[in-house]
């Protein structure tokens, strides 16, 4: 992947990103009059976005650059680790956050919410103290410098790895948690096409996050990578987390806005005729199914006064249900008059 590539994609995912954003911050503003503590996350969470993609696109650049320093370069390294995992955690904590406040009634949402934050919270600040421990920069002319970047590069892979794992966690947490309470909402046809987007938008970061952490394996293997793919993918997960963190807000803003509108209209009708389709034939699906039932249950009551002598049946026997245990008892009593007889 070249330089130019990785600027032109970065450049448009944190623009993305930060329009998502915006349009958090304005929708909860203009509907709530008021910013919840996940709008100012999300806020954070894009300043973060902006300085770590600028940092890797200058720690790239000089990485390639001959005329560049070591110096500078173990300097922007060091920056780097610290600005990853930060990002990471202030694009998460908004969407965790947003679970709480939607979500929570229900007490496990909440603990599992804050102790998701504080896992990721703490596995990333061990790893910045252990990168700042082992990595501050050093003079280039003290002696054993470069045993000193080689052993700074191995840390912050092995940071970056952990972190990794971490994320991956992370967005498994964070696409499993409300599946258990919005499976038992019932929910228009639109609403429910709406979340199965959002959760494949969420999806997709899982396996954005997947992938970048094959990457940073790879690099602490020792194995050729390609740098710049791998930090692309870091940015796309941290952008495609703080998009699925602003949808909420965006739907709202935009049932707000398009409430009157010619497109709204014809999208809600589309979405009624579809429902109601649906609803018809599961309908006619479960009247054909009664339908059925209560024909075989008129067919076995019919056998069943066939073979105990109803009237109208077609055996043969006597036309009162009882004939012929009428018939036994007769001839019972006549047997029993002559043998009084003949004694």
């Amino acid at each position: 992947m070249q330089l130019e590539s990785f600027l032109g994609a970065g450049a448009t995912l944190v623009t993305v990103a930060s329009v998502f954003t915006i349009i958090r911050v304005a929708s909860d503003k203009w509907h709530a009059r008021r910013l919840y503590i996940d709008d100012h996350f999300s806020i954070v969470a894009d300043i973060f976005l902006i300085a770590t993609f600028a940092t890797l696109y200058r720690l790239l650049k000089a990485a390639i650059d001959p005329t560049s320093s070591l110096y500078y370069v173990s300097q922007l390294q060091v920056a780097m680790v610290f600005l990853t995992g930060f990002s990471m955690w202030t694009a998460k904590a908004p969407v965790l956050l947003l679970y709480i406040r939607l979500f929570g009634l229900h007490k496990w949402m909440r603990l599992s919410c804050l102790a998701t934050l504080a896992v990721m919270a703490l596995v990333i600040l061990i790893g910045d103290a252990y990168n700042a421990a082992k990595c501050m920069p050093q003079d280039i002319t003290s002696p054993g410098y470069i045993e000193y970047v080689t052993n700074c590069n191995r840390v912050g892979s092995t940071v970056g790895v952990i972190c990794g794992f971490v994320g991956v966690f992370s967005d498994a947490v964070i696409f499993c948690l409300p599946l258990p309470i919005l499976a038992k909402l019932h929910l228009p046809l639109a609403k429910k096409l709406g979340l199965s987007v959002v959760f494949l938008v969420g999806a997709l970061a899982i396996v954005t996050s997947a992938v970048a952490l094959k990457y940073k394996w790879d690099s602490l293997s020792g194995e050729a990578t390609d740098i710049m793919l791998a930090s692309t993918l870091s940015v796309i997960e941290n952008t495609v987390v703080i998009i699925v963190g602003c949808v909420p807000a965006t739907n709202a803003l935009w049932s707000k806005l398009a409430a009157d509108t010619w497109l709204r209209s014809k999208i809600d009708t589309l979405f009624s005729q579809v429902s109601h389709i649906l609803t018809t034939r599961k309908s006619t699906g479960s009247d054909q199914t009664a339908r059925q039932q209560s024909s075989e249950q008129n067919s076995s009551v019919i056998h069943l006064h066939d073979d105990v002598g109803y009237p109208g049946s077609r055996n043969g026997r006597p036309t009162t249900a009882f004939g012929e245990r009428k018939d036994a008892q007769s001839n019972t009593v006549i047997s029993l008059e002559d043998m009084a007889r003949s004694r």
